[in-house]
């Protein structure tokens, strides 16, 4: 996947799929969501490691420092995006968590106009507007903003602002780097992080059920390793705001999983 052999729009839309399928996922693991999300990103880590060695092995070995520690810093993003959404479901409710998430697709469009130099077309300006606006009206029967519900709506917006420095960096790095020797290090460096939060906060890491295991393991399979890293791959060819705002479409999708498999039904 180091050229363009696939047309980046259907690849776009093929891992916002993949990223759909994460909630389903993380529910049906039943554990603590830090755990979920160390054991999902080192068993990426450690799937996609032979992988580089064989196909980027030279590149991966040939990383200057500069680079490796952009790498580092995007994996850090990542990880400080989980831990503070995952946090923030602590004090606020998941409708008010989401929308302030759903956020980092105008501090994207905003630090990719001044920081990147990319054009924004007015297409891409009025998705963003009506899928904000959208998200917006969906959460507002359960939208709370002040009293208690304030720290985890900051904590929320906290981290849609890292999830933005991650995809923003990604895009830059992206452009002189190949797809495999970033996702490792970018993974690994998140998986290493998340454990550092977890023993901050008392986590136990093992021993976890069969169950648990199993879709943990499919989290790193379907919206990590086709979803994350195909947007990844993505990122070499599509403006950052083009892709955050695509990323939106992951509600969507889980929503529509959520109602086939859970019958669940959004609420407005």
């Amino acid at each position: 996947m180091t050229g363009r052999r696939v047309n980046p729009y259907l690849a776009l839309g093929l891992g916002v799929l993949g990223l759909s399928s994460a909630a389903i996922f993380t529910r049906l693991a039943a554990a603590p969501a830090l755990v979920i999300a160390f054991y999902r990103l080192g068993f990426t880590a450690v799937m996609l490691a032979p992988f580089t060695m064989y196909c980027d092995w030279q590149e991966l070995m040939s990383l200057g420092r500069r680079d490796l520690l952009a790498c580092m810093v995007a994996g850090t993003f990542l990880a400080g995006h989980f831990a503070l959404w995952i946090l923030s479901l602590e004090f606020t409710t998941v409708a008010s968590s989401v929308i302030f998430s759903n956020l980092q697709v105008i501090f994207v469009l905003f630090l990719s106009t001044f920081w990147l130099k990319e054009r924004v077309t007015f297409q891409v300006l009025l998705g963003v507007v009506i899928a904000v606006t959208g998200g917006i009206i969906i959460g507002a029967g359960d939208f709370h903003l002040g009293g208690s519900y304030l720290k985890g709506d900051l904590l929320s917006l906290a981290g849609a602002l890292l999830f933005a420095l991650y995809i923003l960096t990604g895009r830059q790095l992206r452009q002189r780097l190949n797809l495999l020797p970033y996702v490792l290090v970018l993974y690994t460096t998140t998986t290493a992080v998340l454990w550092l939060f977890g023993q901050i906060y008392g986590v136990s890491w093992y021993p976890q059920p069969v169950s648990t295991v199993a879709y943990c393991l499919l989290l790193a399979m379907i919206p990590t390793i086709g979803g994350h890293t195909v947007l990844n791959w993505v990122l070499r060819f599509i403006p950052a705001p083009v892709v955050a705002l695509s990323v939106l479409g992951e509600a969507v999708g889980a929503s529509i999983f959520a109602f086939l498999l859970f019958a669940e039904v959004p609420t407005a």
